[in-house]
């Protein structure tokens, strides 16, 4: 019977396989450093090309900040001036739409209504006064409504003044202003305070 020793063979076997399986990971190792390094040098370049642009729009944006300066101290003069002309112009218009709503409550007034209190709040007009009777306070509150420059006419109170008097005291809110140009103005209320009169009577 012959006999072959194959031991030296299966050794050999072994040390090829194990060499085959050291290049495959040599291999794997070489090119996944090779990638690694691609894709740091790409990082890289990103880095610095952001670098770069972020360093030129600093520099753009120190150049617009300066003439940005330049442009809010033109502003800030300008708002000044028309700050100025605001307020100029707002003191007109308070002091005009105080005389027209003045002029035109006294035009409103019916001969048997007397005011008492008169007060203001920026727009706002509280009214307290006298009438003979409730017609009347009804009346001046359809005057009133009549004229552009008043508005939201509101009776607050109305009671008898004493137990044996006729006058009736009364409370009166409403709200004032200067009316478009459109809006026909103290015609329509001295118009009416004929029929005010006559209403008293």
């Amino acid at each position: 019977m012959i006999r072959i020793n194959l031991l030296p063979y299966r050794a050999a076997q072994r040390l090829r396989t194990l060499h085959r399986i050291l290049m495959v990971w040599a291999a794997t190792v070489v090119v996944g450093a090779l990638l690694l390094l691609g894709i740091d040098l790409l990082i890289l370049d990103e880095i610095q090309s952001r670098t770069a642009t972020r360093n030129s729009n600093r520099q753009t944006l120190q150049e617009l900040d300066n003439k940005l300066g330049e442009i809010k101290d033109i502003n800030d003069r300008k708002a000044l001036a028309l700050t100025r002309l605001e307020i100029i112009n707002r003191l007109s218009i308070e002091q005009s739409t105080t005389i027209h709503m003045l002029d035109e409550l006294s035009k409103a007034i019916p001969e048997q209504v007397w005011l008492s209190k008169l007060e203001t709040q920026k727009n706002l007009l509280s009214l307290n006064g006298l009438a003979t009777s409730n017609a009347v306070v009804a009346d001046f509150m359809r005057l009133l409504a009549l004229s552009p420059y008043f508005a939201e006419i509101e009776l607050a109170k109305v009671a008898q003044q004493e137990p044996k008097s006729t006058l009736q005291s009364f409370s009166l809110s409403l709200k004032f202003g200067i009316p478009k140009q459109s809006t026909p103005t103290a015609p329509s209320a001295a118009g009416g305070q004929p029929a005010a009169s006559a209403a008293g009577r």
